[in-house]
């Protein structure tokens, strides 16, 4: 090899090394999880979200200050929810990735030094260009719109995945409160059983009632207790997994801060259009059907041949080799038809299926609507009808009980009869209670933020795009 051309095969081999990038390194490491745990706070993850406008916007500051407010728990939900974090990290990636979509193809370079093979003092080298990337036409173009809609369908499953969270927060929050308030009344119960069975214990020592009347009566009593803590259970259960929703730790203990989301009039069944441009699981499969049909042009794109032009370069080493030869070269890469006739064929499946999904959860929201408006207005009727009014008899009937065993004008199996029932009637209101309240939930998820107790306007200005309604907690 003569040293000249040795030189240029060099030149060429160090420009592309020079072009390699390193991996940037690590800026959290999992050692340190423990930490940001114990110091992470709500209003600091959500100044760091870098959320996008969307179908559901942050409540404002004061509306989320505290537990109290009803912004708190949407707030938590948003920043800590681990559906939320995952469904932001992907939106995040997408769109990181989409700087690079519609790249042109890698540059070819060759070099070729002809001493290799003898005596010629030839040295060629060649470099090629993908002409139709660089003008941003055929799959370059398709593979820019493709990413644009992929990044879109991410935000729109962020948008689903803080909606569900919220959701999830509320449900339990429900579960948390009235399984903490049926443990604290039926401990109240049984702490008032306890005092009498001191008299009944009397009673059965003097030989005023027989052994199988105090049993009867201990029964009854351990039953509450035993009601007592199956509600404790529950209550601990439903206060983890809210604790693990929100982010807050023992959330349990302001579970109840607030009072609980009540549907707003919201008409069983909802206009299809409507529905489809406020509601989360609507927007997010439309926005799947828009990142499926761009792909469905990215692969007929696939069609277009790769075109590469660019210069040919000669130089002659030795004597009488000063000349230089200028030349152009030309690469092209001609896909098989089959290759990209599957491709369009299985592209428009996975967009006829986004259609069906989108078909199918419409039909289903609907149903949904109509089955939680029925629930909810028998869950109303059976508190205000049957379960308050069975509460309040019973709470009377056990008070006078309670006195009248006192001075010996009920006797145990009464006594017995009046906490059983008073114990029956507290669970069938809390039920009922609670029924009410996760019905009232199950409509506010079908019929979408339009229902929520915030304030949601019911779309954008025409000039602002797609008319997005916004989810905004009120002050």
């Amino acid at each position: 090899m003569s040293r000249p051309s040795s030189a240029r095969v060099a030149a060429l081999g160090c420009a592309a090394l020079a072009a390699c990038a390193s991996a940037p390194p690590a800026t959290r490491t999992l050692e340190g999880a423990a930490e940001v745990l114990a110091a992470r706070g709500v209003e600091e993850t959500l100044a760091s979200l870098e959320w996008s406008a969307s179908t559901l916007s942050l409540p404002p500051a004061e509306a989320r200050s505290s537990p109290s407010m009803p912004g708190y728990w949407l707030a938590r939900a948003v920043a800590f929810a681990p559906d939320v974090r995952a469904a932001r990290r992907a939106w995040r990636e997408v769109r990181a990735a989409r700087v690079g979509a519609g790249a042109p193809e890698p540059v070819f370079l060759q070099a070729m030094d002809h001493a290799f093979s003898g005596s010629d003092p030839l040295f060629e080298a060649i470099a090629v260009f993908d002409v139709l990337g660089l003008a941003k036409l055929g799959p370059a173009a398709r593979e820019v719109d493709a990413a644009r809609a992929l990044e879109a369908q991410r935000l729109g499953e962020l948008e689903r995945a803080a909606w569900r969270a919220w959701l999830e927060v509320e449900r339990a929050r429900v579960r948390t409160a009235f399984a903490a308030r049926r443990r604290a009344e039926t401990a109240q119960l049984a702490a008032d059983a306890e005092l009498d069975l001191a008299r009944i214990e009397i009673l059965e020592r003097t030989g005023r009632i027989g052994a199988a009347a105090a049993r009867s009566a201990e029964g009854a009593a351990l039953s509450v207790v035993r009601r007592a803590t199956l509600g404790a259970d529950a209550a601990s259960d439903a206060a983890a997994e809210l604790s693990i929703l929100s982010g807050l730790a023992n959330a349990g203990a302001v579970a109840d801060a607030c009072a609980f989301p009540e549907p707003l009039a919201q008409e069983p069944g909802a206009d299809p259009a409507e529905l489809g441009a406020s509601h989360p699981e609507l927007r997010a499969l439309a926005l799947a059907f828009e990142a499926r049909d761009a792909e469905v042009r990215l692969a007929a794109a696939g069609s277009w041949p790769m075109i590469g032009l660019g210069p040919h370069l000669g130089f002659p080493d030795g004597p009488g080799g000063s000349r230089s030869r200028v030349g152009g070269a030309l690469r092209m890469r001609l896909p098989f038809p089959s290759e990209w006739r599957s491709a369009i064929d299985a592209a428009v499946e996975r967009r006829e299926a986004a259609i069906d999904a989108y078909e199918d959860r419409l039909f289903a929201l609907n149903e949904h609507g109509r089955h939680a408006a029925r629930r909810l207005e028998r869950a109303r009727r059976r508190l205000t009808e049957s379960s308050a009014p069975l509460d309040a008899a019973t709470d009377a009937a056990w008070t006078a009980t309670r006195a009248a065993f006192r001075t010996g004008r009920a006797d145990v199996a009464v006594w017995r009869s009046a906490l059983l029932a008073r114990a029956d009637a507290i669970d069938a209101r809390l039920a009922d209670e609670q029924s009410r309240a996760l019905a009232g939930l199950h409509l506010i998820e079908a019929s979408g933020p339009l229902a929520t107790p915030f304030a949601s306007s019911r779309g954008a200005a025409p000039d602002e795009g797609e008319g997005r309604a916004r989810l905004e907690v009120m002050p």
